[in-house]
């Protein structure tokens, strides 16, 4: 479990400093920010956001895949 865990962290600073763009301190220090702050909801918070961002077809249920080859 310690290195599911260890992945899941990188995964999520990962998407933080590569999506996050305001307030540039999230941005930059990405998991960091919220070690600091001892805070684990926000960060899990966000990356359902990101992750919902990065994936406007299944919001749509498909319909923008399909939609967009016709």
């Amino acid at each position: 479990m310690t290195g599911e865990r260890k992945d899941m962290y990188a995964y999520m600073d990962l998407m933080i400093k590569n999506v996050v763009v305001s307030p540039p301190e999230v941005a930059a220090k990405g998991m960091a920010y919220f070690d600091a702050m001892d805070d684990i909801a926000t960060p899990e918070a966000l990356i359902k956001e990101i992750e919902r961002f990065l994936r406007p077809a299944e919001q749509l249920g498909g319909r923008a895949k399909a939609g967009a080859t016709e």
